[in-house]
Formats: structure tokens, C-alpha cells, sequence
């Protein structure tokens, strides 16, 4: 099989030699890693906060106003988070 006879390759729709495919997969998956490390990231830093609201509303009986700062402040902190990691990638 000629190499114009390959089937166009699925990442970037062009026909490429097997060995670019394979580092081009590799990056790929590398890169969905550390994008979904970020996810897991910010869903931590709100859950983490929200549940620490949401323990000391249930201590001093604050209400929900704890819980709102709490989730507030997780997402603030992941926010800032996912900033700084784009930032490295960026740099890459």
C-alpha cells in the first residue's frame, strides 16, 4: 500500500507516516489527562469548600450563608486554579 493510499488519520484528517501517528496520539491523550485534571481540580476546591460551609452552618446554625460563601469561595479558588495551569500550558 502506497503511503497516498492510507486512510486520512482521524486526529487531524490528513494521511501521516504510522510512527508521527503514534506521538501524535500520545500528546493527544497527554493533553486530555491534564484537561481533565483541571476538571477534577475545580470540582474539588468547590465541593471541599461547600461541604466545609455547609459543616459549619450546621454547627453554629448560620443558616445557608456559610454554605453560599463556601461554595463562592471553591469556585474562586478553582478559577484561579484553572488559570494558572492554562498558563503553564500555555508556556509550553
Amino acid at each position: 500500500m502506497a503511503e497516498s493510499d492510507q486512510p486520512p488519520d482521524e486526529i487531524s484528517g490528513s494521511a501521516s507516516p504510522p510512527s508521527s501517528r503514534g506521538n501524535a496520539e500520545a500528546e493527544n491523550f497527554s493533553s486530555w489527562h491534564a484537561m481533565a485534571g483541571i476538571g477534577i481540580e475545580f470540582d474539588v476546591a468547590v465541593g471541599l469548600c461547600t461541604g466545609i460551609g455547609w459543616w459549619l452552618d450546621s454547627k453554629w446554625q448560620t443558616g445557608p450563608w456559610l454554605l453560599i460563601t463556601g461554595c463562592g469561595l471553591g469556585f474562586a479558588i478553582g478559577l484561579m486554579q484553572m488559570v494558572r495551569s492554562a498558563q503553564k500550558m500555555m508556556k509550553k
